[in-house]
This record gives structure tokens, sequence and C-alpha cells, in this order.
């Protein structure tokens, strides 16, 4: 009986599943929060599905592409908003990181203040 060796390329992959599952630097968070996002000269009611101290996942903001600089403010914390880049679209919604060291740091303290 001879076994079969799998390939270079498959092993590779079945080596790496768990570092392509989690890319991410920071964990997520599940939360529902509303929100309403600014794009350009257009203002949509989103909402957003996941956060992370790096940015989230929104939802219900219709035309986003990869690329699209946008501002952010929940609606728990009203007189903040955050500046942001939407990384990517998918089926779950648009994919955005907080843009700028000013604005991470107040992300990282509000983040914190919403899931205490």
């Amino acid at each position: 009986m001879s076994e079969t060796q799998p390939s270079a390329g498959q092993a590779d992959a079945e080596a790496m599943p768990d570092a392509r599952r989690e890319r991410r630097r920071a964990p997520r968070f599940a939360v529902d929060l509303d929100c309403t996002v600014f794009t350009g000269r257009h203002v949509h009611e989103g909402q957003l599905r996941d956060i992370s101290t790096g940015g989230a996942m929104l939802r219900r903001v219709p035309g986003l592409v990869g690329g699209d600089m946008l501002r952010i403010r929940v609606a728990r914390l009203p007189d903040i908003s955050f500046h942001a880049r939407v990384r990517g679209v998918s089926l779950l919604g648009a994919h955005v990181e907080i843009e700028g060291p000013v604005d991470q740091e107040l992300w990282e303290d509000a983040m914190a203040d919403l899931l205490a």
C-alpha cells in the first residue's frame, strides 16, 4: 500500500486555516449600536454590528466601496464622531478602520465605555 503525500500547496493550506480565519489585530465584540454615517454630502442611519479597537463592521449604509472616507457618530455618544476608511465591503456589511491617532485613541476609550 502506498500512502499519498499531500502536495506542497495542500500541506500549506491545511497548516494555515487558523491564520486565514483570524487575521485581525484585535478581538471583535458583537454589538447592535445605531449610528449616523457621514460620507461626502450624504448622511445615512446605520448600525455597528461588531467593534474592535481598530474599527467596526457597519451595516445598513448603501453605496459604500473600499477606500471611501467617512465619519461615524455612535448614537450613544452623540458628541463624538470618528474618521474612518472603508477597508472592504462584504455581504455582512462594510469593514471600516478608524483613521488617525487622535480618532484611534478616542475610539478605543469610547469602545471601552460602551462595552463596560
